[in-house]
């Protein structure tokens, strides 16, 4: 095992996460997370496309996490890209630039993917049904877990910063918004295999500051309404910061909507993550590759059982 942390980036709609990760023996791992706030999805919903502002703030945001790494160099870091970086129309082009001008070499994951390294989180000696679910700002990442094995994973085209454009001209009429969000949901939600009572666990930044607005983990699902009606009647919480507050609700119906397809009874906050993902195979491929070999294809190979 190597001693210094290792750096992982992953580049999403609403910013840059670092996860330094401190490897002991035995498998075991723990994570440091430093976020960056940027306003790539935004951006890229609003115009269809990056202008050349958005790509410079973009790597100068990426070249500004050296500064608190630790001294862990930013050309030895592993990067996956994921929600609204799938959609981008000159990815390839992004990803010569970022590695030309940051010195990392970005590897764009699917949904798919995403949520594998999820549910890779998930605790196993959990029991009963449970649907984890990532809400993002351009998607929805989810994986059915059943006795703690996994039933399915994939990834929806609905996310807290793409439906807040989606139906923008709609918010003049709180009543038709409601309507046609949740209708919009819906059809995506439609989709999931799930075929009994499935507790929702949601992650990303709309369920953690559900979870802090009302001081509590397991939130359940009439409350969860109770604060999509005062959002629409109040507007979002003031406390929320003001990226949080512009896709507060969207975030909410999306979680409301998944858990009525679930038949959930509560929204959890879950204490899984992608990050946890990441880590967990990162330390599981260090025991076979050194660490000069690695790179992020790495990351995303995996055995069938967990």
């Amino acid at each position: 095992m190597a001693e210094k942390p290792f750096g992982l980036l992953e580049l999403g709609s609403n910013s840059l996460k670092l996860y330094l990760v401190e490897l002991a023996g035995n498998k075991k791992f723990s994570v440091k997370t430093q976020k960056f706030p940027w306003r790539v999805g935004y951006h890229f919903f609003a115009r269809g496309h990056l202008g050349e502002e958005s790509i410079q703030e973009l790597i100068a945001t990426i070249r500004g996490v050296e500064a608190v790494s630790g001294g862990v160099p930013l050309r030895s870091m592993l990067a996956v890209a994921t929600g609204v970086f799938r959609e981008l129309p000159d990815i390839a082009g992004l990803a010569v630039r970022v590695q030309n001008e940051a010195g990392v070499r970005v590897r764009v994951i699917s949904g798919e993917d995403e949520a594998r390294l999820m549910a890779k989180g998930f605790p196993v000696d959990r029991r009963g049904s449970h649907l984890l679910c990532d809400v993002g700002g351009a998607t929805t990442e989810w994986a059915w877990l059943v006795d703690g094995a996994d039933r399915g994973w994939g990834s929806l085209p609905l996310g807290a910063i793409r439906n807040a454009y989606k139906l923008r001209q709609l918010k003049r009429d709180a009543r038709i918004y409601l309507r046609e969000s949740q209708h919009f949901c819906d059809a995506a939600i439609s989709t999931l295999p799930l075929d009994c009572p499935t507790q929702v666990m949601g992650t990303g930044g709309t369920a953690k500051a559900a979870a802090d607005i009302s001081e509590k983990n397991l939130l359940p699902i009439s409350e969860l309404r109770e604060m999509i009606d005062r959002t629409i009647a109040e507007g979002p919480p003031a406390r929320l910061r003001p990226e949080r507050q512009a896709v507060f609700l969207p975030g909410l119906v999306i979680l409301e909507r998944l858990c009525t397809r679930a038949g959930s009874e509560a929204l959890e906050h879950a204490q899984t993550s992608v990050r946890d993902g990441m880590a967990q195979r990162l330390v599981q491929v260090l025991t076979s590759h050194r660490r000069e070999d690695l790179h992020s294809t790495l990351l995303l190979h995996r055995k069938k059982s967990r």
